[in-house]
């Protein structure tokens, strides 16, 4: 029953309806609020009807549309109240509803979205499961239902915790056992934000191991509470397997290695082999006579070993056997039996007791491999899972296949070795022989070598006394020509002084009416001042009296001055070289020095410009002389018939210095000499 008229219409009821409200108050309220349901298209029960039969307020179920005059479709959330009097009896109903277009758009991307990361995960390589607070799976893909062992994510999600632990033993990397509230996701839902492990699981029912690397990370609500942890299991199963199997090979490669005696080579391989590649191993070898030698058995109990031992006494190896070792060393071809089944045990029985020991061990898998070594096969070696129920797989079997071929490699090196013991005997006797006649040589050349040595200490004190006789020769003619250029500048100087005061008192007393011998006189004093200055300037050369008078800086810059007058050449000193510091030979020597190299620029380098720099350092003192012409080669400095650079070399040798020499072919020629402050020995006076 509808209500018998319409009283009232909002403006947002008048735009959803597309009625104006004078319109619908002569209409039927099913022609102005028509309402489908989306998803059936059926017409829905208007929410008016609902209140006046219910008496209560009512809301409209999901996916209602209201059907506006136009036609359009807009989708609403509505709901309606009753309007009762002070007795409780109905008088209205009053209808509100809302345009929740936005929100429905909102809804169908999220679901556009919770689909297409549906999708995504279900296809990720990586398992993915989210665990809520409880510990309960409330998502889980395929690929994390595969890692443990379930027949699909549905399965793994109906599992109760307990059931899903309870399937596998876990380790950590050293082997050690895992604790279960260690675990990534439990320590996220613990309140830690993020948490990682590398995990070893092994399914107890099969004996199966696998790797993880498991990464858990937090979901909060809005309380800041975890509400689940997202948990990322990548599969490492395969790495894991290489990086174990490299190892082993390493340590076997080393344990092989480790002792020349091929048993012992063997037994410590048997050894590293078990538990982490079989419960059992045992290695047989093919002995000097053709027959088979059992050489190595491991287990972890050392009961079980000797157990081994006794049942081979029982029960030796029939070497005509079809399958076994003997077939694998007849045929140098591996033997894989991932799974034993009882059939095979019963088959391989030799009696009954046999048959019950064989079930006792609890053989589950078993490989046969051969050790093979330039292209023959040497031995066997036997890997078995037992009590573990772990089986082999392919993988397993060309890693084993591998181990063998190393361990051939090692038992025929190790033969080879006492082959060649043998051969090392019968060559040292050999050696013994040709050692005694080495002897003989080597105390000859011994006696060849202590007198090239003699020769060579001769050589250097010929050379340390050639070196004195050269310091003694410089220092006896820096002396000579002290002492001649003091003889020269004091008698011959004054003599001619007086020669010319002499001439000068003549010329006054001599009448001026005699021009011829007045010209005559001039002309000899002329002579006489000429000779006065040739006189100073062989002194000067001989011994610059500046040098022992002011110092080596104004004999350079003196030098400088003489030699841009006689060449023409710019030059240029720079100095702060306090006097004191130097010994009169180290300024001789750089006076010299500095001589001979303006006779080099002036003969060959064909400059336009000469800098001369003195420095003085803490402990040293430099003379550089750069020009600017056609720079000095290589060549140039090793000529051996350069005496002018054999001279300076051996001045400063001799003044335990240092000298560079650097030319740029074009850009000018740098002299550096350094000569340290410390006072150095008078080689001239050695000896």
């Amino acid at each position: 029953m509808l209500p018998k008229s319409l009283m009232l219409m909002n403006p947002v009821a008048q735009s959803l309806t597309g009625w104006k409200q004078a319109e619908a108050l002569g209409h039927p309220l099913t022609d102005v609020f028509q309402i489908i349901n989306a998803k059936t298209r059926d017409t829905v029960e208007n929410p008016v009807v609902r209140v006046i039969r219910e008496g209560t307020i009512v809301g409209l179920a999901n996916h209602t549309r209201l059907i506006a005059r136009d036609g359009r479709e807009i989708p609403i959330d509505d709901s309606g109240a009753p309007i009762k009097d002070d007795a409780g009896n109905l008088l209205g109903v009053v209808l509100i509803f809302r345009d929740i277009t936005a929100r429905a758009q909102a809804e169908e991307a999220l679901r556009l979205a919770h689909d297409q990361l549906t999708v995504i995960l279900q296809g990720a390589a990586d398992g993915i499961t989210a665990m809520d607070r409880t510990g309960r799976l409330r998502y889980a893909n395929d690929a994390a239902a595969r890692m443990i062992d379930f027949p699909s994510a549905e399965a793994l999600l109906e599992a109760p915790p307990s059931e899903i632990m309870q399937k596998f033993e876990i380790y950590d990397e050293a082997g050690q056992t895992f604790p279960p509230d260690r675990l990534p996701g439990r320590l996220v839902l613990q309140g830690a934000p993020q948490a990682s492990a590398t995990i070893r699981y092994r399914n107890i029912a099969t004996g199966e191991e696998h790797w993880s690397a498991d990464k858990s990370t937090a979901v909060f609500d809005a309380d800041g509470q975890v509400e689940l942890a997202v948990n990322i299991l990548h599969d490492i199963t395969g790495l894991k397997h290489t990086e174990l199997s490299q190892r082993l090979l390493a340590e076997a490669g080393r344990l092989l290695s480790a002792s020349l005696d091929a048993s012992t080579r063997l037994a410590n391989v048997a050894r590293l082999a078990v538990p982490v590649l079989a419960d059992w191993c045992a290695v047989d070898v093919i002995d000097k006579d053709e027959t088979i030698q059992r050489v190595a058995v491991a287990h972890v109990d050392p009961a079980k070993v000797a157990f081994a031992h006794e049942l081979q006494r029982r029960y030796p190896v029939d070497i005509d056997a079809p399958t076994g070792v003997p077939h694998v060393l007849r045929t140098g071809e591996s033997e894989f039996y991932p799974v034993i089944t009882d059939s095979m045990l019963v088959a391989g029985a030799r009696d009954a007791e046999s048959l019950r020991i064989l079930r006792e061990l609890k053989l589950r898998s078993v490989m046969i491999v051969p050790l093979v070594a330039r292209g023959r096969t040497l031995g066997a070696l036997t890997l078995v899972w037992a009590e573990s129920g772990r089986h082999y797989s392919q993988a397993d079997l060309a890693f084993a296949e591998e181990l063998g071929r190393r361990a051939g490699l090692a038992v025929d090196n190790a033969r080879l070795y006492d082959q060649t013991q043998q051969l090392n005997a019968e060559l040292e006797q050999r050696i013994n022989e040709r050692t005694a006649q080495l002897r003989a040589s080597n105390a000859q050349l011994k006696n060849e070598v202590a007198e090239r040595q003699q020769a060579q200490r001769r050589l250097e004190e010929s050379q340390t006394q050639l070196r004195q006789l050269s310091a003694h020769l410089q220092a006896a003619r820096e002396e000579e020509r002290t002492r001649i250029a003091r003889e020269i500048h004091d008698e011959l100087g004054q003599a001619l002084t007086a020669l010319k005061m002499d001439l000068s008192g003549l010329q006054r007393s001599l009448d001026r009416q005699t021009p011829v011998i007045q010209e005559k006189l001039m002309s000899m004093s002329q002579v006489i001042d000429t000779t006065v200055q040739s006189v100073r300037r062989i002194a000067t050369e001989l011994r610059p009296g500046m040098l022992d008078d002011l110092g080596l800086a104004a004999a350079i810059e003196w030098q400088l001055s003489e030699f841009q007058s006689r060449t023409g050449i710019e030059c240029k000193l720079t100095s702060n070289l306090e006097e004191s510091a130097l010994g009169a030979e180290a300024r001789t020597a750089l006076f010299r020095i500095f001589q001979e190299t303006l006779t080099n620029v002036a003969r060959h380098a064909n400059a336009t410009s000469v800098l001369a720099k003195l420095e003085e350092g803490p402990d040293y003192v430099t003379l550089q002389v750069q020009d600017n012409g056609r720079g000095i080669t290589e060549s140039d400095i090793a000529r051996s018939r350069s005496f002018g650079l054999l001279g300076i070399r051996e001045r400063v040798h001799l003044l335990n210095g240092e000298l560079s020499i650097h030319g740029v072919p074009g850009q000018g020629t740098t002299i550096i000499v350094r000569l340290s402050l410390e006072p150095t020995p008078d080689i001239s006076q050695s000896g």
